[in-house]
């Protein structure tokens, strides 16, 4: 077979190898050192092509992501024991002022392929030294990548509100671990938000995160003027208190959630749309309360997360 340019290069099938890389490209070798790179033409595959559905941080620099088409819609190539050249597995890109990073993707939830709409996910490490600040994040399987999401890297703001029995006692006793809120009815621990980005008013790209609600739990995030003694409130305890905003209403996810959403407005912006404009200087406090219907369990029907303060500058 001719190259698409170049000489013909004779050889045994066996003695081949390709690899897709993330760019879409491919790695050929003829079992020697010298290597080729081929650049196909045309739109890639939309059956291959994957979708972000969420992201939400573990700590220490790792993160869950979840999504379709994840592991792609081949194995990719292998010949027997010799060679293994697969790419059914996600590979996380972060690019920032034309500098491309890779995260290390471990954990996936299956490595197998063509899942259609079946929700996968994956965790993340960003790579030692990462600089704080918003990236272009892409998933890639078979070097097909997503559409680009908005991945805000920052220092995480302070918590508090815990329903670990560090700040007051839970309504039904249903007390969390340590850093969530009070236990749920799917003994999670009970529901932890985080916040990470910058909190700037001209430059927004704060982002809060929820994990360990019931899977699907319809949950609304709360912002407060201030900080009030925690007080029962359903399953849980409020410490957001003061002019209270309800800034975004939605589903969880596996039990988890980030806001803004893609292709929402800002948590500053959304504040001011609801009649709170936050001034530099201010801060405002932020809880998730979510549905949790198992009456049973601790009679009111909803719980909340911890609280995360966010002090706003210009």
């Amino acid at each position: 077979m001719n190259a698409p340019t170049g000489a013909t290069e004779p050889g045994a099938v066996y003695g081949t190898q390709m690899l897709d890389l993330p760019d879409g490209s491919v790695l050929f070798s003829h079992f020697s050192t010298q290597l080729h790179v081929y650049t196909p033409a045309g739109a890639t595959i939309a059956a291959g092509k994957p979708v972000i559905s969420n992201i939400t941080p573990n700590g220490g620099g790792s993160y869950h992501l979840t999504g379709t088409g994840l592991t792609g819609i081949s194995q990719g190539v292998c010949y027997g024991d010799d060679f293994q050249m697969n790419t059914n597995y996600p590979i996380v890109r972060l690019t920032s002022g034309g500098v491309v990073r890779y995260a290390r993707t471990h954990d996936w939830s299956t490595t197998s392929v063509m899942t259609g709409a079946a929700v996968l996910s994956t965790e993340f490490d960003v790579p030692a030294g990462l600089p704080v600040g918003p990236y272009s994040l892409e998933v890639i399987a078979n070097g097909i990548a997503s559409d680009p999401v908005i991945f805000n890297y920052g220092q995480a703001f302070p918590t508090s509100c815990y329903g670990d029995g560090t700040s007051a006692l839970c309504p039904c006793l249903n007390i969390g671990a340590p850093g969530r809120g009070c236990e749920n009815s799917a003994s999670t621990g009970g529901s932890q938000m985080s916040g990470t980005g910058n909190a700037s008013l001209s430059a927004d790209s704060v982002v809060l995160s929820v994990t360990g609600e019931l899977p699907s739990a319809f949950s609304i995030v709360l912002q407060g003027t201030t900080t009030i003694a925690a007080t029962a409130f359903g399953d849980g305890l409020r410490c957001a208190g003061g002019n209270l905003k309800r800034l975004y209403s939605l589903n969880a996810v596996s039990g988890n959630l980030s806001v803004p959403p893609i292709g929402v407005p800002t948590i500053s912006a959304r504040s001011a749309a609801l009649g709170d404009t936050i001034l530099n200087g201010q801060s405002r406090v932020y809880q998730a309360y979510y549905r949790d219907p198992n009456l049973a369990f601790c009679s009111f029907g909803f719980n909340v997360s911890n609280a995360v303060t966010v002090a706003w500058q210009p």
